[in-house]
């Protein structure tokens, strides 16, 4: 054909492959042709539909690949859908596989057994597949797993020569071009092993196991009274008859549209064999056919997002709420486990029942840790043809206060000092406290509850604010010890009785001074000597420090007075 080329089907240049074989149906031979140099299979002439004994028809291609030690033998499917006036297209099946690929390593030693370590990597993924890979999840096997385009081994795993390990690979790539390029989801088979590279392996990899049923019957007649005309006619239920279609002449029984078993899975047909003959004989028999179930449906939550609201402090074990999801799938495709995707962390107090979807604590709950939670649960069909399917629901669990925290003071002892002379209802001190509950129960309420025996001090139960009520008296009482009490707002509610509150009375100078006695008297002699200790005269001032430190001296004197007195000590002596 002149112009650009129509690929149908190709190998991948991410790694080094060789077109090794082409499989394709007989009919084909007239338009397509292989160029074993660009790896392509294309299409070389013209078609014409009403030669086409099937359409779509199936293109097999198997490719030689070698990476990094290893050689890979690529078997993909090609579905050709054939488009053009007078071409019909019936739907097919969508194959159990789009690829199926085996992996040899050689063995650098001597040994017949060849192990990988954990966590190392087999080989990159991405340039065997037909685009480039955005996700990848392997299924149906718990020893490998995808990362960053390469397969690796979940444990150490140990080959013996020609034994293959297995697993399937569901993979999103992009394909195409510019604003050509789409992301589609492809299917892989894998089988891994270790040993020399060998054409034997590849009939097992073709084996399809795809046909349907079919019925024979025979004539003992020759000739035309033995050639023999199949009829079916579906039994019970007529929607069969759109889905099955019998050759008259082979009696082959086909599918002519989609089976789905969660519509219908058993069909059941009279068949009806008629020869030939004259008078023309019939036999009947009845063939019923049971659709086998493929994992395509993903399960189903009844919500996508779920709230509930527990209380904190809970009991371990508590049933929070059950999550459900249903799918339409066989039992066997069917089987739903739970898991929680983010049970790590602040989640961990969290943990769900695979079987039923309960959700329980596992560990203590507390508000004032975490107010709320966000669970991302996974409900997992465990289906294997062609792998599991999952679904994701979102848990939202807000978590309310329980009174579990008494009010705390700011301070262990509060000190004030107040002047004795201080205006009564004057605020001398404020006192706080905090309650890490929420609403009601972290209202907190003050009161004095001892050391107030006259009365003098007050404290604003909302606010804290302390006042001075009657007036105070250094010289009656120096210091007062108060014991405050916050309570908060729970029921039943709790307090915190050990914040204390020293009140320290600064003396003021209001005692004037007294003598010990009065009058003072004394008698002395005419001719004592100057400096003679005559009396001592003593006072006494009820006030402390400075306002208690007392000088002396004398008044109405006369000049020449004959005496003086020590003003600090009192003493009066003999001065003339």
């Amino acid at each position: 054909m002149p112009g650009e080329r129509t690929v149908v089907a190709g190998v991948e240049r991410g790694a080094r492959c060789t077109l090794d074989q082409v499989l394709a149906p007989k009919f084909t031979e007239r338009f397509l042709e292989t160029d074993a140099a660009a790896g392509t299979v294309f299409v070389s002439d013209s078609i014409k539909c009403t030669s086409l004994r099937s359409n779509p028809f199936t293109v097999y291609t198997v490719s030689d690949c070698t990476d990094s030690g290893y050689r890979h033998l690529l078997t993909s499917q090609f579905e050709v859908h054939v488009h053009g006036r007078n071409c019909s297209n019936k739907r097919k099946r969508k194959p159990q596989w789009d690829m199926e690929v085996l992996s040899l390593f050689s063995s650098h030693s001597q040994h017949r057994t060849e192990c990988r370590q954990a966590g190392s990597a087999l080989f990159s993924v991405g340039g065997l597949l037909p685009g480039a890979p955005i996700h990848c999840k392997v299924s149906n096997s718990r020893d490998f797993y995808f990362s960053e385009g390469d397969l690796f081994v979940s444990e150490t795993l140990c080959w013996r020569q020609d034994t293959l390990l297995e697993l399937d690979l569901l993979c999103d790539v992009l394909t195409g071009v510019g604003f050509s390029t789409k992301a589609n989801l492809i299917s892989i088979h894998w089988r891994v092993g270790q040993g020399p590279f060998r054409q034997g392996h590849l009939g097992k990899l073709l084996e399809k196991a795809a046909q349907s049923d079919s019925g024979d019957s025979v004539d003992a007649d020759e000739g035309e009274a033995g050639r023999l005309e199949y009829f079916i006619e579906a039994l019970f239920d007529s929607r069969s008859n759109n889905l099955f279609a019998v050759d008259p002449a082979s009696g082959a029984v086909a599918t002519v549209e989609v089976l789905d078993r969660e519509q219908k899975d058993t069909h059941v047909f009279r068949v009806t064999a008629v020869d030939h003959g004259t008078p023309r004989r019939t036999a009947m028999a009845t063939l019923t056919i049971t659709v086998s179930d493929t994992n395509d449906h993903d399960p189903v939550f009844e919500q996508q997002d779920y709230k509930e609201s527990i209380r904190e402090n809970l009991e371990i074990g508590y049933e929070v709420l059950t999550v459900r999801a249903t799918d339409g799938d066989a039992p066997v495709n069917g089987n739903i486990l739970y898991r929680i995707i983010n049970g790590n962390g602040t989640n961990d107090v969290f943990e769900i029942d695979s079987r039923s979807g309960v959700i329980r604590t596992k560990g203590m709950v507390d508000r004032e840790e975490v107010e709320a939670y966000m669970l991302l649960v996974e409900a997992n069909d465990q289906g294997r043809d062609p792998g599991p399917r999952s679904a994701t629901a979102t848990v939202h669990i807000v978590v309310e206060d329980d009174n579990d925290n008494a009010p705390q003071f700011s301070e262990k002892r509060y000190v004030v000092q107040v002047p004795e002379d201080m205006t009564p209802n004057t605020e001398i001190l404020q006192v706080t406290a905090t309650d890490q509950d929420r609403g009601s129960n972290a209202v907190v309420h003050f009161s004095i509850m001892s050391g107030n025996t006259r009365g003098q001090f007050y404290i604003d139960a909302q606010t804290g604010k302390m006042d001075l009520v009657s007036h105070l008296d250094y010289e009656a009482n120096k210091e007062y010890t108060l014991r405050i009490r916050a309570q908060d707002g729970g029921r039943p509610p709790l307090s915190n009785i050990s914040g204390l509150v020293t009140v320290q009375v600064l003396d003021v100078n209001d005692n004037a001074p007294i003598f010990v006695s009065t009058p003072f008297q004394a008698t002395v002699l005419e001719n004592v000597p100057l400096g003679y200790s005559i009396i001592h005269i003593q006072a006494v001032d009820a006030d402390s420090g400075d306002n208690s430190r007392l000088e002396y001296s004398l008044t109405d004197t006369t000049p020449n007075f004959p005496f003086s007195i020590n003003n600090s000590t009192g003493w009066i002596v003999v001065a003339a």
